[in-house]
């Protein structure tokens, strides 16, 4: 039998080469060897579809590489459980494409979060996505940043709230950014009361919405393939969302390949992406397209109720503007 001495024991920059109970050799890392993936995880984001087709990977790192545009570049790459890793080489590029989240290609969202502090893609949970609504419908003594804050809490998590909101003239609506869990149908409206005890329902309008299921109101599915329709049979389909749920839309951008690590010259690609985009400042002060025009029925379908007390009104003005969807101004 051989003695502790006669063990070969090897040590190279942090690695060790040394017989196990068995007798056979392996690598030994030591905790503190400051081994590093060849990524910077920081700058690592990881993003599944929100869809069970399968996703042209040219076409897509091609398009949200234009999408994103970012300043050192990315680069793309496939893991298992249809997900992908997304390497930036730059913090600001990672921020960036963050506040501009969520963004969608072909009209599929993409779920996306930081790698860091996971040792895996596949250990990163992807189940919320952050959107920027507008809240339509509030009355005087609404307008604050408090009760901005409780309705982004109350359909998700609230993230932020427009600068804009209550500067200069009062406008049509409030825009904040809260995270939506994608286990939850889209919120088309909420009943708020107010301390006179008279309640009242404010709307919602999802800027750059993507796809999402008109009769369960979910995410990853469209009408056409949504599970409730085994419950009508041959009866009418009730459809308790609609398009009036979309603020409004951007067309696509011409593609290039010069953001992506080791692209080259332009691409002809058959895909389209869009994004929420997190500056604040674009915002207009008038109503967009399909901002909502909801019937009593409407506002009886799939609400909500949040007790809110009446707050001092700031920005108060006249002049506010209401805008249908055919784009007439009232």
């Amino acid at each position: 039998m051989a003695s502790e001495d006669d063990m070969v024991y090897l040590e190279m920059a942090g690695l060790s080469v040394d017989g196990d109970a068995e007798g056979e050799d392996g690598l030994v890392f030591g905790i503190d060897d400051g081994v590093l993936d060849q990524d910077d995880l920081s700058l690592c984001l990881v993003g599944r579809f929100l869809t069970s087709r399968p996703i042209n990977f040219n076409a897509m790192e091609h398009t949200l590489a234009a999408l994103w545009q970012p300043f050192e570049q990315v680069s793309v790459r496939r893991e298992e459980g249809d997900r992908y890793v997304f390497q930036f080489y730059h913090s600001v590029d990672v921020q960036r494409v963050l506040d501009m989240h969520p963004c969608t290609f072909n009209n599929h969202l993409l779920v996306l979060e930081k790698l860091e502090g996971f040792s895996h893609s596949s250990e990163v949970p992807l189940t919320h996505v952050p959107f920027w609504i507008q809240v339509h419908g509030l009355p005087s003594g609404f307008f604050s940043e408090r009760v901005v804050t409780r309705i982004g809490n109350e359909l998700g998590f609230f993230m932020e709230s427009d600068p804009y909101n209550f500067m200069g003239p009062r406008r049509a609506y409030v825009r904040l950014r809260y995270k939506h869990d994608l286990s939850a149908p889209i919120h088309k409206s909420l009943r708020m009361r107010k301390s006179d005890g008279a309640w009242f329902t404010a709307t919602f309008a999802y800027e750059r919405a993507p796809s999402f299921c008109f009769i369960c109101g979910l995410f990853d599915h469209t009408e056409k393939f949504c599970r409730e329709l085994l419950k009508f049979g041959n009866a009418p389909v009730v459809r308790k969302f609609g398009p009036e749920l979309r603020a409004n839309h951007r067309r696509p951008q011409s593609l290039s390949s010069r953001w992506l690590k080791g692209g080259g010259g332009e691409q002809s690609i058959q895909g389209q992406s869009s994004f929420n985009s997190g500056n604040s400042t674009d915002s207009g002060l008038n109503p967009p397209p399909n901002a909502g025009v909801y019937n009593d029925h409407d506002m009886e379908r799939g609400q909500e109720d949040l007790d809110v007390g009446e707050d001092q009104a700031m920005g108060l003005g006249v002049g506010v503007t209401i805008v249908d969807p055919k784009r007439r101004r009232i």
